[in-house]
């Protein structure tokens, strides 16, 4: 179990320390996913000691429904899982481990065992009628070794399966 920092209560597992800088920042070159509807990007990783925040860009129009309404409506699928609203990510490490930000739907309140992939603060959403956007700090434990890391991204409701980035990490 990881101790927590400076006795201030926070894991290391669960996100970057209060009061912790970053070891380095790298901007992308933001590709990862794109369809008709929508748009999901990778703006910037920042390296802490113990993880790695990846900055996502995703926005989607909703046609003719009001944005809202089709999120909340594909939330849950009718089996119980998550739905086809849902913004997925999958993390590919060195060695073959594999993260989901689906893996845990809350923070665990134990250490979960690594490699753990979850959105910071939550995956909130910017709704204007028939489009939603969002712009989410995903937490990647432990930190990856230095060189290669994909990310997978599906929103299927919005026409986005399986897309894969590669990115070099410092």
């Amino acid at each position: 179990m990881n101790k927590s920092s400076e006795g201030r209560g926070q894991s290391t597992w669960a996100g970057p320390q209060r009061g912790e800088t970053a070891l380095s920042h790298q901007a992308t070159d933001g590709g990862l996913a794109e369809s008709d509807q929508a748009s999901v990007k990778v703006l910037e990783l920042h390296r802490y000691a113990h993880g790695l925040v990846i900055t996502i860009d995703a926005s989607a129009t909703t046609g003719d429904v009001n944005a809202g309404e089709a999120l909340r409506a594909g939330m849950t699928s009718t089996a119980g899982g998550p739905g086809p609203t849902v913004l997925r990510f999958r993390a590919h490490l060195k060695g073959g481990a594999t993260a989901s930000t689906l893996d845990h739907v809350l923070a665990p309140a134990t250490e979960p065992e690594p490699p753990y992939f979850a959105a910071l603060g939550g995956p909130g959403f910017k709704i204007d009628e028939n489009r939603v956007s969002s712009r989410q700090e995903l937490w990647l434990w432990p930190t990856p070794e230095p060189g290669g890391l994909d990310i997978e991204v599906s929103w299927p409701e919005f026409g986005i399966s399986d897309a894969v980035v590669s990115l070099e990490v410092n």
